[in-house]
């Protein structure tokens, strides 16, 4: 509750951060979903755009959560319209971080695979 009624705007490295700590939790346990609930408000809210390393990053931090959840989902649609707003290139590293983060996540879901259409034109040659 604390993270949703806070009214301070989150910065991309704060985001990045944020969300690469998640990279140990599973999205099997409530409180878990509570926070990713709580993040993806503030991601939805935030106005900075995310360099590279940031988008991959955050998207690494995914790694065993599942799509199953409909919290996962909306912080999902969230990283998309981030990454799908970003003007910068992921490279090797980034495009490796983002994927890796994926893996829990099915591409039936809409929102995934928006993200997935977004990671994909972002990536540089």
């Amino acid at each position: 509750d604390k993270i949703d009624s806070s009214e301070t705007e989150l910065d991309a490295q704060a985001m990045s951060n944020a969300l690469y700590g998640l990279q140990s939790m599973s999205s099997e346990f409530k409180e878990v979903l509570s926070l990713v609930k709580a993040l993806s408000k503030k991601v939805s809210e935030s106005s900075p755009e995310m360099c590279a390393q940031a988008i991959g990053s955050a998207l690494f931090g995914l790694q065993r959560l599942s799509s199953d959840s409909s919290e996962v989902r909306t912080l999902v649609s969230a990283l998309a319209e981030k990454v799908d707003v970003a003007t910068v290139g992921l490279d090797a590293q980034a495009i490796g971080n983002a994927l890796f983060g994926l893996q829990r996540l099915k591409s039936d879901s809409p929102e995934v695979r928006s993200l997935v259409q977004a990671i994909a034109l972002k990536i540089v040659l």
